[in-house]
C-alpha cells in the first residue's frame, strides 16, 4: 500500500462457487476467536464472482518470517525441537475443538455463532463433480462420512460426465464399471467399522495441509499458519500424530559406510524419523487422550485410505482390481477362509462365519 503496509489477496477458482472462500473465512475467524493459534487476521472479504474484482476474494493479514521449508535445514537441534513443541501446541488445541457433526466450518448468518456445513474438498467438486449431486455432508457419524466418501467416488464414475475430465479415458470404461460395482460392495461393509468407544467418535477442527510451507516462522519462533482453504472439522482418529513434512520412511542409524547422495539421503531419513519420534513422544506425553484415539483407530485409518485411492489415482484401477481379486484367495493363518475387501492397494479383511 502506498504507507508502506503489505497484505494478502486470495482469489478463489470456480469451482466451490461461494462455500471454499465462506468456509475459509468462517475458520480463520474462529481460530482467531477461540484458539491461541496464530493465523492471518481477515480484513475483507466477498464471496460473490460478480463483484468489482470479478472473483471471489479474501483481503488477509501478511503474516511476518519465513516459510519454515526455507528456515528448517539452517536451525539447530534445539530450534528444530523447539518449533515442533509450538506444533505440539497447535495440534493439541485442533484436537480439543470439538463439534457435533463432520463438515467444513460456516458462520450462521443470523449471529456470531458456527455451525458445521457441507465438506468442502476438492475431491468432491473439481472437474465435473462440482456440476454432480454428490454425498457432501455435513455427517452425523463416522459410518455415514466413509459411506458418504465411498458413495461420492461411486456416483462420480458412474457419470456419463467422469469421462470428459481429463484423468480418464474410454479405455478403463470396463475397470471403471467393476470399480463402481465394488464400492457399493464395500459400502456393505462400512457399518462394522463404526466406533463403540465413544472417544474415537468426537469430530475436531484440523488443518489438514499443515506442510513446512504453510508454517511461518521468525528463527524458531512460529509466527503464523496460513492456507486454511482445506481445513474442516474431521474425525479426531483421522489427527496427524506428526507433521506431514516430517512423513516418510524410518531409518536407524546402523552404522554402515555410505557416500555422496546415498549419505545425504540416508541423514535426511534419519532425522526426520528422529524429530517425528520427538512430536510423537511430546504429543503423548503431554495428553493420553490424543494418543488413545490415533492409536486405536488403525483399522478406521485404513478404511478411509482404502476407500479413496481411487479418486486420487483414477489411472490404476485395472491395478487395484487386480490386487483385490489376489486377495480373495488370501487364508488366514489358522486356515480359515477370509472375506476380503480390496480397495485401492488396502486390505479390509473379515473371518468367515
Amino acid at each position: 500500500m502506498d504507507d508502506g503496509s503489505q497484505y494478502i489477496g486470495r482469489l478463489a477458482r470456480p469451482y466451490f462457487r461461494r462455500f471454499k472462500t465462506e468456509s475459509e473465512v468462517a475458520t480463520l475467524r474462529f481460530v482467531a476467536e477461540r484458539t491461541t493459534i496464530p493465523a492471518p487476521k481477515v480484513y475483507a472479504w466477498d464471496a460473490d464472482p460478480d463483484n468489482l474484482v470479478g472473483a471471489e476474494y479474501i483481503l488477509l493479514e501478511k503474516i511476518p518470517g519465513e516459510r519454515l521449508n526455507d528456515r528448517w535445514e539452517g536451525l539447530s537441534e534445539d530450534e528444530k525441537k523447539h518449533v515442533i513443541g509450538q506444533l505440539v501446541d497447535i495440534q493439541l488445541q485442533l484436537f480439543h475443538t470439538t463439534f457435533d457433526k463432520i463438515g467444513s466450518l460456516f458462520k450462521n448468518a443470523d449471529n456470531d455463532s458456527y455451525k458445521v456445513g457441507i465438506l468442502v474438498d476438492q475431491f468432491l467438486y473439481l472437474g465435473t463433480r462440482g456440476k454432480m449431486k454428490l454425498d457432501r455432508g455435513p455427517w452425523n457419524s463416522t459410518g455415514e462420512y466413509l459411506i458418504g466418501l465411498v458413495r461420492s467416488t461411486s456416483t462420480f464414475l458412474d457419470h456419463p460426465d467422469a469421462l470428459n475430465d481429463d484423468e480418464y479415458d474410454e479405455t478403463i470404461v470396463d475397470d471403471i464399471r467393476k470399480a463402481c460395482q465394488l464400492l457399493e460392495e464395500a459400502i456393505l461393509t462400512i457399518p462394522s467399522f463404526q466406533p463403540t468407544d465413544a472417544s474415537l467418535e468426537r469430530f475436531c477442527l484440523q488443518h489438514t495441509d499443515l506442510i513446512s510451507g504453510n508454517i511461518m516462522v521468525e528463527g524458531s519462533k512460529i509466527t503464523g499458519i496460513i492456507d486454511w482453504e482445506n481445513a474442516g472439522v474431521y474425525p479426531a482418529w483421522e489427527s496427524e500424530d506428526h507433521p506431514p513434512f516430517l512423513r516418510g520412511r524410518s531409518v536407524k542409524d546402523d552404522g554402515e559406510h555410505r557416500e555422496g547422495e546415498r549419505l545425504k539421503e540416508h541423514l535426511e531419513l534419519l532425522e526426520d524419523t528422529k524429530y517425528r519420534h520427538f512430536f510423537r513422544s511430546e504429543i503423548k506425553r503431554r495428553d493420553q487422550e490424543f494418543k488413545k484415539v490415533v492409536e486405536g483407530a488403525g483399522e478406521l485409518r485404513d478404511c478411509k485410505g482404502y476407500s479413496l485411492t481411487l479418486r486420487i489415482l483414477p489411472n490404476d484401477v485395472g491395478f487395484w482390481l487386480n490386487r483385490r481379486e489376489s486377495s480373495k484367495r488370501e487364508e488366514s493363518e489358522d486356515g480359515e477362509r477370509v472375506k476380503n475387501v480390496r480397495i485401492a492397494d488396502g486390505l479390509v479383511a473379515k473371518p468367515s462365519a
